[in-house]
């Protein structure tokens, strides 16, 4: 039976339900509370009782929020169930007669608007909210998505009786109320799990001032968004005063509207956040329905399960009972799971107990992680300790396949096949050459100036043998940069193709066997230089032990068991200590090849097929483009190591798709840990951010808050990274290495790094990567300091004032320069300049003249306020010409797709327009594709503008000329100088 009854805009409905069961009940409330209102029609209250046994009913009620609020539901509840005990006793019940109507309330609030008191009240919040507004930057476990949603969630904990009376003397001390007292720790909680020490939180008024409302059903809350300031230096007691203060001010002028204060303001509107504030706070004052019996009918709260939404991101919602306080966290389920929840409930209660115990001690000092989570932190997820030939040198290793694989190939290099026997032969000749002839002696720096090839290999380890270390130098290095890491390192010699030469007219009169062993594991290996902030690179110095560390690591990352490595790393960038020590420390199989062939896919692809390559390593962006370009070329692959930057989810997931037993591993790490620190081996299909993984085998892995502890699981903090792989410092650096090499407070006697990366623990014991947290950058793999660029390009005469940034996701991010100065300077001079001086994956791609560089209210540099680049370039230097050919006008728009810019010209260079090496192989598929005429990647470095490109390309060429020899293969020959190897 259901009975419907809608009158005076309310719906009525009561329907019998006896023998349906509980679940049949509890699914139709379900439905009742997630029906949308018709506002347009009514009604605004939907109420129903189900009756569920001969002598039991449930009664639910359902109100739209413009029309009630939490006080008005406690007065519908108590008068309902006054007028049933009326009916049920006979004596009517006693209703107050109400003195005004809703109506009255809403003239009277209009009227004031325009009064002195409300002007009074509105200069208070704009003062109180001026400046630039914090946005709380809280983590999450899922994206935030674009347009807010309101699906939620609840998650209940009690402080105990003690808990709660020692905070409500402490609040009686200072002169505040409970709900000040509360609200001070979840901004401190904010504060530590943020970094953010400007947090507004919001809170609802009750907003019936006057006696006459106390009565009234109706939404008469105000909210009030409450802002603090918090240091790590003040402590609980000074911010519950702060609070207290900011309360008291807020209570005096709270009948100014919220929604007037955010129209006066004028936010920008996110349509993913509330406007002020997405947490909330709030202290129920106002009762639900209390058990109660009324002549034999017993009436209490239905049992049900929760039905949930989250008008924000987070609400904390505290009661008082039975002594003790309650919480209820009520949290948005798109972007919280439960146990995050349930975990921040825990953190809020030890960090109250923290601050009550030490109310005047520093809020950096309070700790909210329990032993339980810290074990699991320390323990659990840093549970890396294997065996590994710390007490051996990198040459130690080689050498032991030396005696086991002699006859096996060690290294490919074009049409060249050295064998193990043979790479330490010519590496034996070249140490002793060095050692004699260069004076070479135990930890003395070494420079290698020389492109890919087996010699490359042989210099190495020809340098580690005669006790030195290696700098290795990219001979595309502009000359000053050359020259600064030549001077910086102090390095008396060095190996570049005429030095080589000088060695083989004598090689042959230099032992073959190795020699008495010179180094030893604390013995510096090669020096490495990166990005430094201050303008010039700076040297990373990595000893032996960390390479053996490296290369004997156990898991995703190990190369055991005969594998063939096609290397695709520059020998001055870390990765290649891992491509060819990882190999020739397990007798595999070596590949090299010239950049030429790397940068082409087609040629790369067949290199790849021709060896049997079985294994390589990709920059996350190197690697989108190879998908895209032609995904087959994978399908001999058995392990796939990927990093350097965030990896694409959509890339991956279609190598899974289509290579389901492809090993795929997100390798992480900084050079100052040696190349790798963490790996995730990627199993199925990911969904958002593709972890970083775990540490490896004896690296410990930390995430330390702002102020030196240790961040809870799934709290962001900054990567620290410990154990085997901490690189010796920064040569000449002493100051800088102290700085960013300190003592491990959790493994005493040890070191760790802290990296500047950001990140955090996962409930799996994964790491999730979430950027810089400095101006660091990493652009194709490469690090890249924002600040050596600054530094550099502000030599430039024409230059006043400059910065750097980054634009752009995975591997379409690029660099651009903002700048003030000089208009007639076009990006063709600038990018002259910095060639000159920085390395070409420093060099932006965007250059874009302002008249002044957008500041933040305290002075610095406001980079979210930089404009996009697109359209607002500066000239390249080049008149426009515009396409006059089906065939230039085709071209145009490949290359504005790729380089997303518009109005290109068909003199302009590809390079001076933002161009680089991944954007050829994009450029060089799509021209091919759409002209059916094979463009190779490598002529674009000989064509750089599209008019070149159809008058010497297109139209003089039918097919193609054998490419100039190169520097390689000027190597390569020299293999055929023959000596007696056996000597």
């Amino acid at each position: 039976m259901v009975v419907e009854l809608d009158f005076l805009g309310l719906s009525l409905v009561e329907s019998d339900h006896r023998g349906s069961g509980r679940d049949a009940v509890d699914g139709l409330i379900e439905l009742d509370f997630g029906t949308s209102f018709d506002l347009s029609s009514g009604p605004l209250l939907r109420a129903h009782l189900y009756r569920t046994g001969d002598d039991e009913w449930v009664f639910t009620y359902v109100m739209h929020h413009i029309i009630s609020d939490g006080w008005s539901m406690g007065i519908l509840v108590r008068e309902l169930l006054d007028l049933y005990n009326g009916e049920v006793t006979g004596i009517p019940a006693d209703l107050p007669v109400l003195g005004i109507q809703y109506r009255d309330y809403a003239a009277w609030e209009q009227s004031n608007l325009s009064g002195d008191v409300y002007a009074g009240h509105r200069d208070y919040w704009l003062d109180q909210l001026s400046g630039d507004l914090p946005v709380l930057d809280l983590w999450s476990d899922r994206p935030r998505p674009a347009v807010k949603t309101y699906t939620g969630g609840v998650v209940h904990c009690i402080l105990d009786r003690e808990l709660s009376d020692s905070l409500r003397s402490l609040c009686h001390q200072s002169g505040s109320t409970l709900f000040m007292g509360l609200l001070s720790v979840v901004n401190i909680l904010l504060y530590r799990y943020s970094g953010q020490d400007d947090i507004i939180v919001g809170t609802p008024m009750a907003g019936r001032e006057h006696p006459d409302l106390e009565g009234q059903i109706g939404f008469y809350v105000n909210t009030l968004a409450l802002r603090t300031r918090l240091s790590g230096s003040k402590s609980f007691r000074e911010v519950l005063g702060d609070v207290r203060g900011v309360c008291l001010d807020a209570y005096e002028h709270q009948a100014y509207p919220f929604d007037k204060l955010v129209e006066e303001l004028g936010l920008q509107r996110d349509m993913s956040r509330n406007p002020l504030f997405d947490v909330a706070v709030v202290l129920q004052n106002t009762e639900a329905v209390l058990e109660r019996n009324f002549n034999g009918l017993l009436v209490s709260k239905y049992g049900t399960k929760e039905y949930q939404i989250s008008k924000f991101d987070l609400t904390f919602t505290f009661f008082e009972v039975d002594g003790g306080i309650a919480l209820n966290i009520e949290y948005n389920s798109d972007l919280y799971d439960i146990t995050s929840i349930e975990r921040m409930s825990g953190h809020f209660c030890l960090l109250l107990d923290q601050l009550l115990t030490s109310p005047d001690g520093a809020l950096g000092e309070a700790d909210y992680i329990g032993q339980a989570e810290r074990d699991v932190l320390l323990g659990e997820f840093n549970a890396t300790s294997t065996a590994f030939p710390s007490k051996q040198t990198i040459v130690d290793l080689f050498e032991e396949q030396v005696l086991l694989m002699g006859d096996s190939t060690a290294v490919v290099f074009g049409s060249d096949r050295i064998s193990y026997a043979e790479l330490n032969a010519r590496s034996n000749r070249l140490a002793h050459y060095l050692r004699k002839e260069h004076g070479i002696r135990r930890g003395e720096l070494v420079g290698i100036l020389l492109d890919r090839s087996d010699w490359m290999v042989v210099s190495i380890l020809g340098v580690l043998k005669s006790g030195g270390a290696y700098v290795p130098i990219d001979p595309e290095y502009p000359a000053d940069r050359i020259a600064y890491i030549l001077s910086d390192s102090g390095c008396r010699t060095v190996i570049d193709s005429t030095e080589l030469l000088r060695f083989f007219q004598v090689m042959g009169s230099f032992s073959a066997a190795d020699s008495v062993a010179v180094c030893i594991p604390t013995d510096l290996a090669y020096v490495i230089y990166t990005s430094g902030s201050t303008g010039t690179p700076k040297g990373v110095m990595v000893e032996h032990r960390n390479m053996a560390h490296l290369v004997r690591s156990q898991g995703p990352l190990e190369l055991k068991g005969n594998k063939t490595l096609l290397c695709t790393a520059g020998t001055s960038f870390d990765v290649s200590v891992y491509e060819y020590w990882g190999i020739l420390a397990h007798g595999g199989q070596l590949v090299l090849c010239g950049t030429d062939i790397l940068l082409e896919p087609a040629r790369l692809s067949g290199e790849m097929i021709s060896e049997n390559v079985d294994t390589m390593w990709l920059t996350s962006g190197w690697l989108n483009q190879l998908v895209d370009f032609d995904i087959e070329m994978f399908g001999k692959l058995r392990t796939l190591i990927a990093g350097g930057d965030i990896l694409s989810p959509d890339h991956i997931n279609r190598l899974v798709g289509r290579y389901p037993l492809l090993n795929i591993v997100n390798g992480y790490g900084p050079t100052e840990t040696t190349v790798f620190s963490t790996s995730f081996a990627i199993n199925g299909e990911q969904m958002g951010s593709i972890p970083i993984g775990r540490p490896i085998s004896n690296s410990r892995v930390y995430i330390i808050d702002g102020f030196g502890g240790l961040s809870g699981i799934g709290v962001p903090g900054e990567i620290c990274v410990g154990g085997a792989g901490v690189a010796r410092g920064y040569l000449n650096l002493p100051e800088l290495t102290s700085s960013r090499f300190v003592p491990d407070p959790y493994f005493p006697g040890e070191r760790m790094y802290l990296t500047g990366d950001l990140g955090r623990w996962l409930p799996d014991g994964n790491i999730e990567f979430l950027g810089r947290s400095d101006d660091q950058v990493k652009i194709r793999g490469y690090r890249v300091e924002l600040g050596e660029i600054e530094n550099v390009l502000v030599g430039h005469p024409g230059i006043e004032s400059c910065v750097a940034a980054v634009r752009g996701i995975g591997s379409d991010r690029e660099l651009v320069c903002y700048f003030t100065g000089s208009s007639e300077l076009s990006s063709g001079d600038l990018r002259s300049y910095l060639s000159g001086l920085l390395p070409s994956y420093m060099v932006p791609g965007h250059y874009v003249l302002l008249a002044s560089l957008p500041l933040t209210g305290n002075g610095k540099v406001d980079r979210r306020a930089l404009p996009d680049p697109a359209g607002l370039g500066v000239s390249t230097g080049m008149d426009y010409v515009a396409p006059s050919t089906d065939t230039e006008r085709e071209l145009v728009s490949i290359w504005e797709e790729v380089l997303g810019r518009e109005g290109i010209g068909v003199r302009d260079n590809f390079f001076e327009l933002g161009g680089d090496s991944l954007k050829i192989i994009r450029a060089a598929k799509h021209m091919s594709k759409q002209l059916n005429f094979m463009i190779k990647p490598t002529d674009l470095f000989q064509h750089v503008n599209i008019r070149t490109i159809v008058d010497e390309l297109l139209n003089k060429s039918s097919s193609y000329l054998d490419e100039e020899i190169s520097a390689n293969e000027l190597l390569s020959n020299l293999n055929k100088f023959k000596t007696n190897e056996s000597d």
